[in-house]
């Protein structure tokens, strides 16, 4: 056992020293390069952002734009700006046709807006609201006004293009702060306007915006806390302006101190309007914290699985030399019916052959063969007890086969270590009898399988005596019960399984019952009908074994309603281990 342990130690060592190398600088390589992409990631999502508010903002002027295009393209509103009717005509077209037209015009945005028309012509009324001093235009509801153009004197700010020649001034679309624009945070956008059939110039036309609706994309939180976010117009005075309570403007225009913010710059093409947004790098540091913390974790654990998969290697290996040296002891001390058991064609397998012929030829010339009745029954009833376990691993196996498929990887996982535990106990070394207490374990290894595969669906309880598990019984007894109601039993999407051990007088009674479909009487006698349908097959392989190991009095009795549910009984004596 001394050499096995030192076998086992210098195995182990060894994997853990190649395994120390490469994860140490695969660690540092991954740690230095996810930190520097996480700065990197975290700078351009911030870009993406800033031009995503950019491209809202394109969109809520252009919406403004494509609202005056219906003026500056509609002739037949232009010839009644234009028209130098008298009397009667001038007031059906101004009531009838151009009021209503302007009004219809101010439908075509969803944003509260003022339209102000200055026109050329003298002979149309001036239509406008009176507004008391220091009172938001915007506060009024959507509305229009038609000046004269002569009332352009008394605003500076709106450009005159009544001089200009038409291919001079085209289409040309200005925003700026015009007025009272600045004081209450509205934008306008100023245009001339032309009938074009005979390019004569009618006037000008100012849309007045609130800026929050056109900027109501810039909101400083999708960039982070103590971010700022403005627009500067042309001549760099702020039109807009978004940041949090730690962000002053000043001290953003003002950097004293420009390695601890992030400027990022995006021009606003033809308008001469910059959006400018400033970010703290602690924001750009905190994603990268995130990632070099990640980056530790997984060498840690990286580490720590190649340690244990160190562990099982040299495990592996020691085991099978430990198994080398157990047989030989024992053929040693007259036990010639050990055998070695190898998997794979390596030299433990040839090793463990050659010692299997070897103690297959002396026990040969010392024993001949007797007990041949007692063999002839354990293998029948060896026999009977290996039918089941194909039929289950098929079925175990198509499960895992869909789990790879499906990528679900942690349950594929489970459900292999339920599957090895089940077939642990399952062998039990060989032996027919099992202790109750195992045979229970083994159950709960395939219920463990299946609520794996049908999630919260099966709600499993057990009722146990414990003064019955001491006993022992006939080994893979539940399972076949257990599979059939998973496979059968099922009346809609949920399932409860009750699992019952009770020791009565000189027996053991075993309960299994679900509230699935149920059967009927003649289905039940098919099932114990070994001349019948082929029903029921894992059914009658318990009661089979049941009866040749303990005789007729003892096996499988089946109670059931359809659609209320089935229980089956299982009756052994009490066998002592």
């Amino acid at each position: 056992m001394k050499l096995v342990h030192s076998f086992k130690f210098r195995l182990m060592a060894s994997y853990i020293l190649l395994i120390m190398t490469p994860v140490i600088v695969l660690g540092a390589f991954a740690f230095n390069s996810s930190v520097r992409s996480a700065k990197d990631n975290a700078r351009h999502n911030v870009q993406g952002t800033i031009r995503q508010m950019k491209d809202n903002i394109v969109y809520k002027l252009d919406d403004i734009e494509r609202v005056s295009n219906h003026l500056f393209t509609d002739q037949e509103l232009q010839r009644w700006l234009i028209s130098r009717e008298q009397g009667w005509d001038m007031y059906d077209n101004f009531t009838f046709r151009l009021k209503p037209s302007l009004y219809k015009l101010l439908q075509y945005t969803p944003l509260h807006v003022q339209l102000r028309l200055y026109v050329n012509n003298d002979n149309l009324p001036e239509v406008y609201a009176t507004v008391p001093p220091g009172t938001d235009p915007l506060a009024l509801q959507k509305r229009y006004e038609l000046y004269h153009l002569s009332r352009l004197v008394s605003e500076p700010d709106i450009p005159d293009w009544s001089g200009q020649n038409l291919t001079d001034s085209g289409s040309e679309v200005v925003w700026k702060q015009i007025g009272a624009d600045r004081q209450f945070g509205n934008l306008s956008m100023i245009r001339p306007l032309y009938y074009f059939p005979e390019f004569e110039f009618i006037g000008v036309l100012a849309m007045t915006v609130k800026a929050s609706d056109i900027f109501q994309s810039l909101d400083y939180v999708n960039i982070g806390a103590q971010a700022a976010v403005v627009v500067l117009d042309d001549e760099g005075e702020t039109l807009y302006w978004s940041g949090g309570e730690q962000a002053n403007m000043n001290d953003m225009r003002e950097l004293s101190d420009p390695s601890d913010y992030l400027v990022l710059e995006e021009p606003l093409e033809g308008m001469g309007w910059r959006l400018i947004a400033y970010i703290p790098k602690e924001i750009l540091e905190k994603e990268a914290q995130a990632v070099r913390s990640a980056a530790i974790i997984i060498c840690l654990i990286s580490f720590a699985v190649l340690l244990v998969v160190s562990l099982i290697i040299s495990r592996y290996f020691s085991n099978r030399v430990n198994k080398v040296v157990s047989s030989m002891r024992a053929f040693r001390e007259g036990e010639f019916q050990k055998r070695i058991k190898f998997k794979g064609n390596d030299e433990f397998r040839q090793m463990g052959e050659a010692f299997n012929d070897m103690a297959q030829h002396i026990d040969e010339l010392i024993r001949k063969v007797y007990l041949t009745n007692l063999e002839k029954r354990d293998a029948e009833l060896t026999s009977l007890q290996a039918q089941i376990n194909p039929h289950f691993l098929y079925n175990t196996l198509s499960s895992i086969n869909r789990l790879a498929n499906f990528g679900e990887l942690d349950k594929l996982n489970q459900m292999v270590m339920g599957l090895a535990k089940f077939y642990r106990l399952s062998l039990n070394e060989g032996k027919t009898m099992i202790s109750i207490d195992r045979e229970l374990q083994q159950a709960q290894s395939y219920t463990d399988i299946q609520t794996i595969k049908y999630a919260d669906a099966a709600d499993i309880m057990y009722e146990i005596d414990p003064e019955a598990l001491r006993y022992c019984t006939v080994k893979l007894i539940l399972q076949p019960f257990l599979e059939n109601i998973f496979e059968h039993a099922w009346n809609g999407d949920q399932i409860t399984i009750h699992i019952s051990v009770q020791k009565q007088e000189n027996t053991i009674v075993f309960c299994i019952s679900d509230g699935g479909l149920g059967m009927n009487e003649d289905t039940i006698e098919q099932i114990f009908n070994r001349n019948g349908l082929k029903l029921g097959y894992g059914i009658r392989n318990v009661d089979d074994r049941i009866k040749l190991q303990f005789g007729e009095p003892y096996g499988v009795s089946i109670a059931s309603v359809l659609n209320e549910g089935t229980t089956v009984t299982i009756t052994i004596p009490l066998v002592e281990p």
